[in-house]
């Protein structure tokens, strides 16, 4: 029940009640291939909505590239960012 790509807890709700608490989404690793065996992997929605136009090779070398020129002392403000972020999707 994580994120394939950040280890993110994700939230499969079936009840469409609660569609706010769905945060599961299943992504395409490679775009061009249909959503077969072997081509998908469960990922938080936001960063599946954030790679959508890259490959995973180039979402993941642009992710590295903000880390690098934005590094954190502490890892518990890092959780702390990605909490805010994630509670205003």
């Amino acid at each position: 029940k994580r994120c394939t790509l950040t280890g993110l807890e994700v939230y499969f709700f079936p009840d469409s009640n609660q569609p706010s608490k769905r945060s599961a989404s299943i992504d395409r690793i490679d775009s061009k291939i249909g959503y077969i065996p072997g081509n998908i992997q469960i990922v938080h929605k936001s960063i599946n909505q954030s790679k959508s136009i890259f490959t995973q090779e180039e979402f993941i070398s642009l992710c590295n590239l903000v880390a690098k020129e934005n590094p954190r002392s502490h890892e518990d403000s890092i959780n702390s960012t990605i909490r805010s972020i994630l509670r205003k999707i």
